[in-house]
């Protein structure tokens, strides 16, 4: 067969990493963020199915997803679906996979900010946000497009559970809580295994990559909750990390504070940046910051989007979270946002 032939299997790798539950871990591949691949896990035990994470959109992708579930011998449709997130590369699939009658997990805060009237606003919010923090037009649009969320909280006819902090998942004899975990993304959730001691972290904590923190509209300080949130999972007594991204790993508590020390480090080094640059905007703090060991980027246009926009959406809740502490002040005028030592 051709390889451009819609008949043609598309081979996406995945592998059982756990035995009880029962755990497969399918890689699903993602270009747009240079990540290679995010992690879906399918739970089971005995004909109780639980995905967590489907992936991002594409029909070759949705096709190998149904393959794969007749290799492993479970009923795509009767199948749950759990959402970490709704970001794109761990959501998208769903409009795919599910169909009328199908239940889907998902946090309430996410929820609630996926519906048509905020998402259309906070569209609005991020356009102008970056405005007032002196993002060059040139910027704003691709900026935005990286941040875009796929809409899946009103697809017709599906069974939405919405989670909160404490709840429980089953899947079969097995219980799952539900740990919200906002900070990386609003409504974040993470579920553990007590008895089994994982945690299906999402992009909460991953092994080798510090996750990109919400971008912080009106009254949001997205460091200040994901510091937070790294306290309700570092303290579990937890064998396996089952991380969106990357490979599982152990050392929990280790790795949350690593991370720590992380955005401390990064938080001195975007007060210097203000204290150097008196009455300076966000998007000249963005520029300045050290991002890599040898120092700032020199040229922004040599990077992607998505990079910019991870970068932007940190430097913008260091900003919140600095000033929410009393260390700097931001003062608006018609120019738009400035940033000063306290």
């Amino acid at each position: 067969m051709a390889s451009g032939d819609p008949s043609t299997p598309f081979v996406m790798g995945y592998e059982l990493i756990w035995d009880d539950p029962q755990v497969h871990v399918l890689r699903v591949p993602i270009v747009q963020l240079g990540l290679r691949y995010t992690n879906c896990y399918v739970v089971r035990d005995a004909d109780d199915v639980l995905i967590i994470d489907p992936g991002t959109s594409s029909p070759l992708i949705g096709r190998a997803f149904a393959h794969i579930a007749d290799e492993l011998g479970f009923d795509l449709p009767q199948a749950r679906f759990f959402c970490t997130h709704l970001h794109f590369d761990h959501a998208a699939l769903l409009k795919q996979l599910t169909q009328p009658g199908t239940r889907i997990l998902v946090g309430k805060a996410a929820y609630n900010n996926n519906a048509w009237s905020y998402y259309e606003l906070r569209n609005a919010l991020l356009k102008s946000v970056m405005i007032e923090e002196g993002v060059p037009a040139m910027s704003r649009r691709g900026l935005a497009a990286t941040k875009w969320e796929p809409r899946v909280c009103d697809l017709p006819d599906r069974e939405y559970e919405l989670l909160t902090d404490g709840q429980t998942v089953t899947v079969g004899a097995h219980e799952l809580r539900v740990i919200e975990t906002p900070g990386h993304a609003s409504g974040h959730l993470c579920l553990y295994d007590a008895e089994q001691r994982i945690l299906f972290s999402g992009d909460h904590v991953l092994e080798k990559i510090t996750s990109g923190l919400a971008f912080p509209f009106e009254g949001d300080d997205c460091l200040h909750d994901y510091l937070i949130s790294l306290g309700k999972v570092e303290g579990l007594k937890c064998s396996q990390v089952l991380p969106g991204h990357g490979t599982m790993f152990h050392g929990l508590a280790e790795r949350c504070n690593s991370l720590r020390q992380h955005h401390a480090h990064r938080l001195s080094q975007v007060y210097e940046v203000v204290a150097r640059n008196p009455g300076c905007n966000g998007y000249l703090v963005m520029r300045e910051i050290p991002w890599k060991q040898s120092g700032p980027y020199e040229n922004l246009d040599e990077l992607t989007f998505s990079q910019k926009s991870n970068m932007a959406a940190q430097t913008f809740a260091y900003l919140e979270f600095l000033m929410n502490s009393g260390e700097i002040v931001r003062e608006e005028d018609f120019a738009g946002r400035h940033y000063r030592i306290a």
